[in-house]
């Protein structure tokens, strides 16, 4: 069998004729590309550091408010910027904020009026027991003169004495 070398030939053609036509093609597509990418890139960075800054700051104004409240300032609140979920996050911590704020309250009105019946309780208590004083010494007295002259006395007179 003879082998011959036209199929290689036309095959080696082939390929360096793709190379020489498609590679200077290839080369400017990707200068091209890295032209565009270096025009796009940098302005796109910038804007993109300044929209994460804002979410950012509006993010670290949310957390001062939340450290607030949690330390016991409960009129804390966050301003509510932009329409986002941040925005929206922003707006359910102050409602929350608000509603923990009024609970304080009622809680602190509470104890109040528990501290102001404890009190009473305690002034009545100690009214009843000065008043009660008196008349629970004579009854006492009485019984114990009673008792100590049980003998002596005879029950009609004793009697006589309770009525």
């Amino acid at each position: 069998p003879v082998i011959t070398d036209q199929p290689v030939d036309w095959l080696t053609a082939s390929l360096a004729r793709f190379i020489v036509t498609a590679l200077p093609v290839i080369g400017v597509f990707v200068v091209l590309g890295a032209l565009a990418l270096l025009a796009v890139l940098p302005p796109s960075a910038l804007l993109s550091y300044f929209i994460a800054r804002g979410t950012t700051r509006r993010l670290e104004t949310l957390a001062r408010a939340t450290s607030a409240l949690r330390s016991g300032d409960y009129s804390a609140r966050a301003t509510v910027e932009g329409e986002d979920e941040v925005a929206q996050l922003q707006g359910d911590f102050n409602a929350m904020a608000g509603a923990l704020q009024r609970a304080m309250a009622d809680l602190q009105a509470e104890r109040d009026r528990v501290a102001a019946l404890l009190e009473a309780r305690r002034v009545l208590v100690a009214n009843v027991s000065h008043e009660l004083r008196t008349p629970v010494a004579t009854v006492r007295a009485a019984l114990e003169s009673s008792a100590e002259h049980w003998d002596d006395t005879p029950p009609e007179q004793l009697r006589a004495n309770v009525i």
